[in-house]
């Protein structure tokens, strides 16, 4: 019987169509919708488009431009088609002079979303859902574009843009709807399409911050229904820990409120069950904290033996380390990386930003200790800068940047507990494995987010007994 069932729901399935179907709407329908919208649907060509000498729009002095602001992660995400990394549109439309063609070649177009819903209310994006469920487009919903896994993006796709969903509002005594027995609370309700760094800067108008991306321009959307971890993770929990209530597009159609009293279980799986699954999110309701204090400690240690087996020491003496020093309240970013990237024999750097949400004694009692044991280690030697800084949210300007986009990547990421990070034979052998690569480590995960029990919403259990999350 089972089997049975099986076959017929199989057979029952169907491919989207693409442009070049019959099934595909008709121009006329695409006018219609364009209506519907009050003119916001857009038929995109990629940016790159300027680089194709076979087309009207070919011009190589513009061509230069998109090459030179390809790398920035606001060029892309104020695109309505680009993302930030052109391997999940296949390369198909890249600058010429950043890749091995010459200038004027093909731009393969069919890898871009078709036509794009520039949406800037809850109405339009209604509107840009009937469309895809009456005629059974394939749908794709960019925020910004940040999406590591590509899912802001898709071939002759119909593509519903946020980025212009704008708006924010502060409430120092917010309670989510119908949630009669709740206690106010200090928040901010942020529309879809804003960047963090849009709310890190109107909270700190008010001395206060939130669990936000480390990198100010990503955007809301992807990161709260991803799970979202941060530079206050460690001290608040997890960005979808601390969402007290979204508005979300349902693919019926209608607009619901969710939150802990009311749609519970769409609440649960929004919060870091992943991007445009569910519905698409049109704000957030997200609490607020007072700015921390922040002690910080710049940790560099250098291999100076080609062989690295000091350095080998090093690292795993530091990542065993890590548990105790994450209970005592220490949070970091770091990188593991080789000099040269092309030997599997060249000298290795650790560099690691380790900071904690407190004053400088308590930084120096838990760290160091361990800095002296790297600093008598064979063939390492080891730097340490202690720079000042008022607040949390001076730190986060200073430091956190936006790190360079427009390359192809396809990240690799892990979740370490200690039982993870006290396995000696095991950190060695990954730290040989990528000796000749580049590895990231976010210590973000701590007792913020350790407190909080694995049911309380969609992100990976995992997330409660993390310490580390490395990535490459």
């Amino acid at each position: 019987m089972r089997a049975a069932l099986c076959v017929s729901l199989i057979s029952k399935r169907t491919c989207k169509p693409i442009s070049t179907d019959a099934s595909w709407p008709s121009l006329q329908q695409w006018h219609s919708l364009n209506s519907s919208l009050d003119g916001a649907l857009l038929a995109p060509l990629p940016p790159a488009a300027v680089c194709d000498n076979s087309r009207p729009q070919f011009n190589e002095a513009r061509c230069s431009e998109v090459a030179t602001q390809w790398s920035s992660s606001i060029f892309h995400s104020e695109d309505p088609v680009s993302v930030m990394y052109p391997n999940w549109q296949d390369d198909s439309c890249v600058p010429s002079e950043l890749v091995d063609r010459d200038v004027g070649e093909s731009c393969d177009t069919t890898s871009f979303p078709a036509y794009v819903a520039n949406v800037i209310n809850a109405e339009q994006v209604v509107e840009a859902i009937r469309f895809a469920r009456e005629t059974k487009v394939r749908t794709v919903v960019k925020g910004e574009g940040h999406d590591l896994l590509g899912r802001s993006t898709a071939p002759s796709s119909f593509s519903i843009w946020t980025r212009h969903i704008q708006g924010m509002a502060f409430n120092t005594a917010f309670v989510p709807q119908g949630c009669t027995d709740s206690l106010p609370e200090t928040a901010i309700t942020v529309a879809a399409g804003h960047l963090m760094g849009d709310v890190y800067a109107e909270l700190k108008q008010r001395n206060l911050s939130f669990v936000g991306a480390a990198e100010p321009n990503v955007g809301l959307g992807g990161y709260l229904t991803g799970g979202g971890h941060g530079p206050l993770s460690a001290m608040y929990g997890l960005a979808v820990d601390n969402v007290l209530e979204m508005a979300v597009a349902m693919p019926q159609g209608d607009i619901v409120l969710a939150n802990a009293c009311q749609n519970e279980n769409l609440f649960w799986a929004m919060r870091g069950g992943g991007g445009a699954t569910f519905g698409v999110l049109l704000n957030a309701t997200l609490r607020a904290f007072p700015i921390p204090p922040v002690s910080v400690s710049i940790v560099v240690f250098n291999s100076t033996s080609s062989n690295n087996t000091g350095f080998f020491d090093a690292a795993t003496y530091f990542f065993s380390q890590l548990p105790e020093l994450n209970d005592k309240g220490l949070i970091g970013y770091f990188d593991l990386q080789p000099s040269d990237a092309n030997s599997t024999s060249s000298p290795m750097t650790f560099y690691g930003l380790m900071y904690m949400l407190s004053s400088s004694d308590d930084l120096h009692a838990a760290i160091d200790p361990v800095l002296a044991k790297l600093n008598v280690t064979k063939d390492v030697t080891l730097s340490v800068l202690n720079p000042q800084f008022p607040d949390f949210e001076v730190f986060r300007e200073t430091v956190m940047v936006c790190a360079p986009v427009g390359m192809n990547y396809i990240a690799g990421s892990w979740l370490w507990d200690a039982t993870a990070l006290k396995n000696k034979t095991g950190f060695q052998h990954v730290e040989q494995v990528f000796a000749s690569d580049w590895l990231q480590g976010a210590m973000v995960s701590g007792p913020g987010v350790h407190a909080k029990g694995t049911e309380l919403n969609a992100a990976s259990p995992a997330w409660r007994k993390t310490i580390v999350h490395m990535s490459k």
